[in-house]
């Protein structure tokens, strides 16, 4: 989900979403848990895609427009819409 091309560890749960993030293969992160995300309605609504185009999964929630007229998709991107481990331009002078 952050870039580094390990896999990390996501549960759904009904209204928050638990993650554990791979330390490079060695051992999971402390558990983070983001609170008031959308309902879950049915198990093949939820997937993860590359919606903002940083090259990191957001979470992907999809809906029938009847259960959800405003909307027909709900995303959680985990990195704030920046693509982790970028180097920024450094001047040195």
């Amino acid at each position: 989900m952050n870039g580094t091309g390990c896999a990390d560890l996501v549960y759904v749960d009904v209204d928050r979403v638990h993650v554990w993030f791979n330390q490079s293969g060695n051992r999971w992160s402390n558990k983070e848990t983001i609170l008031g995300t959308p309902i879950v309605t049915d198990v093949d609504s939820i997937q993860f895609a590359d919606v903002f185009g940083t090259g990191t999964a957001a979470l992907l929630w999809s809906y029938n427009y009847s259960a959800q007229p405003e909307s027909k998709y709900k995303a959680l991107d985990f990195c704030g819409g920046v693509k982790p481990y970028i180097l920024n331009p450094l001047s040195l002078g």
